[in-house]
């Protein structure tokens, strides 16, 4: 075991709020204390002082980018996922949730593209005893042949539920045609991939992706980080495991979608390209994008819901992954007015080019540095974010390291990136998809009609 780093950042003055005020709003924390294992797992832990809770992200390589299966089926990320949480290192699923109890910690268990994350939260002074528990749920799960049947019925009824949310609809069709495969698999599976499983598919995905490789673990809150370490390295120094499976890439399918339903909404999702995280561009981005479409006083909820009245709801946002980037804008409206909808909302688009204003930029970046405050408060966002910074770019980031790149960005760096990437290229590249009664008239390179 070697350790790498344990950082500190001094915090950069704002031009918004006064240093001082900045580091009066900030947890007491003790910088992050970065360890690799010699079987390549990462373990970072960022002690805080000022709350009693302490979580645990665990992401490990195998999400539905994983699956060995054939054409566009999957779901065996998914179904082991909720496989882990019902027995492991010898104990039953009621014993094992007896003994999580007994601490006091939540836990839980769910797939990404790239991940099964395994999340543990609690006071900080009974965490690390719920380790060893965290631990065998990934390298001893159960995988009980009598547990199957009622783990995969809960995953169809997951996927059948999408009948009752349209929106969700959208944004999960969305991501089908907008990524490449197998980056554009849901978190949910399909119904022919989930019934088509057994449980000798999963023990073999387990043995395949389960391993210290790739694998990261975060820890956040009231606890002793040599501690932490400590117990992890009696835990999983002796883990060992192939490389995690990586699946071969197939293009994007792009172009327009429809969702044909007979209904009172008409439900309208455009994807666009965005930036990956690595880009240092990417902060200018994630602020022009919030200017457009998030919160009340954006763009789109201002001039397509408020002064219009043309959809009850409309927001857009920005990810930033370790190998792409994706704008994704929504709105809810009524097949009367889906049209005029999705017209005005490719006018704001266009003007994105043109710049933002002073008074557009100041509330953006006081809206983001609240945000950035208020997960500090939570151990759990806290932990989350620190995995997912550590996936994307290799290394955690303190909250004044990230707070601090806000400070360094101006106005006139949004406005250059929005003029030079965010013009006639940028929005002739959309993605459209829509749910409802009827189609909408946009420019597309291609018609995908789904019933």
């Amino acid at each position: 075991m070697r350790t790498l780093s344990s950082q500190g950042e001094d915090w950069v003055g704002s031009s918004i709020t006064s240093r001082q005020d900045q580091e009066a709003s900030m947890p007491s924390t003790h910088g992050i204390h970065s360890t690799t294992f010699d079987n390549g797992l990462q373990v970072l832990v960022e002690p805080n002082s000022s709350v009693a809770s302490a979580s645990m992200t665990w992401l490990i390589p195998a999400g539905t980018s994983t699956d060995r299966m054939q054409g566009s089926e999957h779901g065996c990320s998914v179904l082991l996922s909720e496989m882990l949480l019902r027995g492991a290192g010898g104990l039953s699923s009621r014993q094992l949730s007896d003994a999580f109890d007994r601490l006091g910690l939540q836990r839980s268990c769910e797939p990404s593209v790239h991940h099964v994350r395994i999340g543990m939260t609690g006071l900080g002074t009974r965490l690390i005893d719920g380790l060893p528990l965290a631990v065998s749920m990934a390298r001893d799960p159960l995988l009980d042949p009598s547990t199957i049947e009622p783990a995969r019925s809960l995953c169809l009824q997951s996927i059948r539920s999408l009948a009752d949310e349209p929106q969700q609809q959208v944004l999960h069709e969305l991501a089908r045609i907008q990524r490449p495969s197998p980056l554009n698999r849901s978190g949910l599976g399909t119904i022919d991939g989930l019934n088509s499983l057994s449980i000798d598919d999963l023990r073999a995905s387990h043995q395949r992706n389960f391993g210290p490789r790739g694998s990261i673990i975060v820890i956040a809150g009231a606890v002793d980080p040599d501690r932490i370490v400590q117990r992890l390295s009696e835990l999983l120094d002796d883990w060992d495991c192939p490389d995690p499976d990586v699946v071969p890439e197939t293009p994007a399918l792009g172009g327009t979608s429809h969702l044909q339903q007979e209904s009172a909404q008409l439900h309208i999702g455009l994807g666009l390209r965005g930036l990956k995280q690595s880009d240092p561009r990417s902060v200018a981005h994630r602020v022009a994008i919030r200017m457009l479409g998030s919160g009340a006083s954006s763009r789109l909820f201002t001039e397509v819901r408020e002064r219009r009245g043309l959809c009850y709801s409309v927001w857009a946002s920005s990810s930033n992954g370790r190998d792409r980037g994706d704008v994704t804008i929504y709105a809810g409206s009524t097949p009367e007015r889906a049209q005029e909808t999705l017209d005005c909302l490719q006018d704001q688009l266009a003007g994105v080019r043109d710049g933002f204003s002073s008074d557009e930029y100041s509330r953006a970046i006081v809206g983001i540095k609240s945000r950035i405050v208020m997960q500090g408060e939570s151990s759990s966002a806290r932990a989350a974010s620190l995995a997912g910074d550590v996936f994307r770019t290799g290394k955690g980031r303190s909250l004044q390291e990230i707070t601090s790149e806000y400070d360094r960005l101006d106005l006139e760096q949004v406005n250059t990136l929005a003029a030079d990437d965010l013009g006639d290229q940028w929005l002739q590249e959309r993605i459209l998809v829509t749910a409802g009664s009827r189609e909408l008239d946009v420019t597309g390179d291609a018609q995908v009609t789904r019933s």
